[in-house]
C-alpha cells in the first residue's frame, strides 16, 4: 500500500476569539478529496509528556460484558474525564489501537470518552484486560497530553481504545494513532494528524492542516463559504 499525504492550508472567517485578532480571508469552495496519492513527508515527532500531572475530573466508569459472534466475550469499559484548560493550550494525544473522533467543544474543557474494549476468552479475562488500561493525562503551559496507557507488557492483543474528544476553540492538534482512523469536524487553527494504519476524515477544518497515513485513505472536505 501506498503512503497516502496532504498538506492543505485552508484558512476562513472565523467567529472572534477573545484574545485573538483575526482577519477575513475568502476561501475555495468544497473540496472533496476521497483519495490523496501525492507523498508529502510530515514528521510528526513523539512528544513526551510533561511532569506536571493535570488535575482533571473523571466521571463514573462503566463496565459491560457480551459475547461476539465468535463465541468470544468482549467487555467495554467506559471512562470520562473532563479538565479546564489555559486558552489556547495545545492538545496532543497518542494512541496505541483505536478510532479517535475530535469534535469542537462550547467552553474551555477538554472532554474525552474513552471506550476500552477487550476480547477474551471467557469473561474474567476479557474484564482483566479492560482494567489494565488507564488514562496517561499531563498538562502543562505548553501543552495537555492525553494517552491510552496498559499496565504490565504494552502488548495490545485483544484490546482497544476508541476515543471521543471535544476540544476548545482556539487551540492546536497534534493527533496520532498507531492502528486506527481519526475523524476531525468543525475544527480550526493548527491540525497535524497522524495514522500510520488507518484512515482520515477532515470535514470543515480550517487552518494549518498536516495529514498523513502510511497505510489508508485520506479524506478531506473543507470548509463551505
Amino acid at each position: 500500500p501506498e503512503d497516502s499525504t496532504v498538506s492543505v492550508d485552508v484558512v476562513a472567517p472565523v467567529l472572534p476569539h477573545p484574545n485573538v485578532v483575526v482577519t477575513p480571508k475568502s476561501i475555495p469552495s468544497v473540496a472533496v478529496v476521497p483519495k490523496i496519492e501525492v507523498p508529502v513527508e510530515v514528521t510528526v515527532p513523539t512528544i513526551a509528556a510533561s511532569e506536571s500531572r493535570i488535575t482533571a475530573q473523571t466521571g463514573k466508569s462503566s463496565i459491560n460484558i457480551e459475547k461476539d459472534k465468535n463465541d468470544k466475550f468482549v467487555s467495554t469499559k467506559e471512562m470520562d474525564l473532563t479538565t479546564k484548560v489555559e486558552p489556547g493550550t495545545p492538545l496532543v494525544v497518542r494512541n496505541k489501537i483505536g478510532k479517535i473522533i475530535l469534535n469542537p467543544g462550547k467552553d474551555r474543557n477538554y472532554t474525552v470518552k474513552a471506550y476500552i474494549r477487550a476480547t477474551a476468552d471467557t469473561d474474567e479475562k476479557a474484564q482483566e484486560l479492560a482494567d489494565q488500561v488507564s488514562m496517561n493525562t499531563h498538562s502543562s503551559r505548553e501543552k495537555f497530553y492525553f494517552e491510552p496507557v496498559k499496565a504490565g507488557e504494552d502488548k495490545w492483543d485483544g484490546l482497544n481504545v476508541d476515543l471521543r474528544i471535544t476540544v476548545p476553540s482556539g487551540v492546536s492538534l497534534d493527533i496520532s494513532t498507531d492502528v486506527g482512523s481519526i475523524e476531525m469536524n468543525n475544527l480550526k487553527d493548527g491540525i497535524k494528524s497522524l495514522a500510520n494504519v488507518g484512515s482520515i476524515k477532515a470535514v470543515n477544518v480550517m487552518g494549518d492542516i498536516q495529514l498523513k497515513t502510511e497505510v489508508g485513505d485520506i479524506e478531506f472536505i473543507a470548509h463551505k463559504d
